[in-house]
């Protein structure tokens, strides 16, 4: 049992967390969510021997409709500087892991030219590049919690039956890290352009097809609008950044200081904390 509640522990720390700690005014809809998700899971789930794998499961089932429940109050504020410092996080993080030579890694060189061109000129992008932007940041979340987050180092540690003390600090840290990843996923789901479709509609010149918005992708933008702060970063802070973090993450890259899941979770979440580079972490109340 012991170790499905250190699990646990970390899951209930990251839920926390996204919540700014304020229990108060969220306990409602929290109960409410568990009560579903217990229902949820008690009827439809297979037949679990083992605590720690249901307390898998069960953190899984949790954070999809927690990610459901509070997902305009998850999703977080982002701006160019946040854009280029996870940018060029995200290509580490690529490149250590699968190499440049990985089929689809060209799909992502045109959001981060846009976000080196965003901070190094004095473009102003639309609202449309705005929302990519925004996509784009998200996947880059879900991309390096994917990294660092085993599912089958988590079960491992939930099968075993002696922790040490370092066990327990790694069953804490992988609970949290499973609510960030599919909170992360989920957020990343609900902006894809699934509401965009063709629809037809009367003209003169008779029935003519077209490409319309609708009204739930149009509030998808608004809300965007609200997370992304439209602040210039200035030269010599991106550059600061670039041959800053870049090198740090080059000179790793080339003599293995540290194993990829170490240095991303102490690029983007230890030094940014240092240096109030963490602005995904800031929620608009």
């Amino acid at each position: 049992m012991e170790p499905a509640l250190w699990f646990i522990l970390g899951a209930s720390l990251q839920v926390l967390l996204c919540l700014n700690f304020q229990w108060a005014g969220n306990r409602r809809r929290l109960l409410i969510i568990l009560a579903l998700c217990s229902i949820f899971f008690l009827s439809g789930r297979p037949a679990l021997e083992h605590l720690g794998i249901t307390a898998l499961w069960f953190v899984g089932v949790f954070s999809v409709f927690f990610s459901i429940g509070f997902r305009d109050r998850l999703m977080p504020v982002v701006n160019e500087q946040t854009l280029l410092y996870f940018s060029l996080l995200f290509w580490y993080a690529l490149m250590a892991s699968y190499g440049v030579a990985w089929p689809i890694a060209w799909l992502f060189v045109v959001p981060s030219v846009g976000v080196a061109v965003a901070c190094f000129t004095d473009w102003n992008p639309g609202r449309a590049w705005r929302y990519a932007f925004y996509f784009w940041f998200s996947f880059v979340m879900v991309f390096l919690s994917w990294i660092c987050f085993s599912f089958e180092h988590a079960a491992e540690l939930l099968l075993s039956g002696d922790l040490g003390a370092e066990g327990r600090i790694q069953l804490i840290l992988l609970g949290m890290g499973l609510v960030f990843f599919i909170v992360g996923a989920m957020i990343l789901l609900s902006l894809m352009p699934g509401d965009i479709g063709p629809v037809r509609r009367e003209r003169p010149g008779g029935r003519v097809g077209f490409w319309k918005v609708r009204p739930q992708w149009k509030a998808d933008f608004r809300l965007v609008e609200r997370r992304y702060l439209r602040e210039q970063v200035s030269f010599p802070v991106a550059l600061a950044i670039l041959f800053g973090e870049g090198g740090a993450l080059l000179l790793n890259y080339g003599n293995h200081w540290l194993p990829v899941s170490q240095m991303i979770a102490v690029t983007a979440v230890f030094v940014p904390a240092m240096f109030g580079l963490a602005s995904q972490w800031k929620k608009i109340r």
